[in-house]
């Protein structure tokens, strides 16, 4: 079993998939591309096929999950079912029907979900926006502001599905953390990166990340800590 992202913070979701009716609705809202919504709707009808038990995908090896390993043709995915079912995988986590673990999130390239959010859900990314637009006024460069903030938030969104930026605190930086560093003793990292080394490389760097963007967020949320990445 995949470690889960648990926390008592938060309901606990009950992992089941949203019905054609509902993705359908939400497909027709989110984009006018006929083609993009066949697509979509292809893409969930093969995933539900193949998973019909959400927790048997969560439960699959990771390779298998995360579906376009690296090197690999987004056209030529090792396991196209998982890479193309992306996109809904975002949707059960916005919709709050699943929570998606760090080790997915981390082995997944090419994943936006800050630009899923500002699609989907604006009103969710204001806050955040917000909190740029004040480290800006700081004497942060908007740039490697904004990177290190969508990074995290964006998978913290898919990883704490209920969370809110006022709820960001301290145990989640945590949480990843351990995840960074428990991922980089995995024996396939070149599955994910290419090689061992270039695995180390990112994941060193994610790390980075994730505590520049703790550290802008300091000034706004007492208690969080930029340690707590070091």
């Amino acid at each position: 079993m995949n470690a889960l992202n648990l926390s008592h913070e938060y309901p606990f979701p009950d992992f089941h998939h949203a019905s054609r009716e509902e993705y359908a609705m939400f497909v027709f809202t989110y984009t006018e591309s006929q083609e993009y919504r066949r697509h979509l709707l292809h893409w969930y009808a093969q995933f539900v096929q193949q998973y019909p038990h959400l927790r048997d995908w969560f439960t699959a090896p990771l390779p298998e999950r995360v579906g376009r390993l690296y090197g690999e043709s987004k056209y030529r995915p090792s396991y196209s079912i998982s890479f193309q079912a992306r996109h809904y995988l975002m949707f059960l986590a916005w919709k709050g029907y699943i929570q998606l673990d760090w080790e997915w999130l981390i082995a997944v390239h090419y994943l936006k979900p800050w630009r899923f959010l500002q699609e989907t859900d604006p009103s969710r990314c204001a806050e955040i926006n917000l909190l740029i637009e004040e480290a800006i006024r700081l004497g942060y460069r908007h740039k490697p502001t904004a990177e290190p903030l969508h990074w995290l938030l964006g998978r913290m969104f898919l990883a704490f599905p209920s969370l809110h930026i006022t709820a960001f605190n301290e145990s989640h930086l945590q949480s990843l953390a351990k995840a960074l560093t428990l991922f980089g003793e995995r024996s396939d990292l070149a599955l994910f990166f290419g090689s061992t080394a270039r695995g180390q490389q990112q994941l060193a760097h994610d790390k980075v990340l994730s505590k520049t963007s703790g550290s802008l967020s300091i000034y706004s949320r007492p208690g969080l800590s930029s340690s707590t990445l070091s």
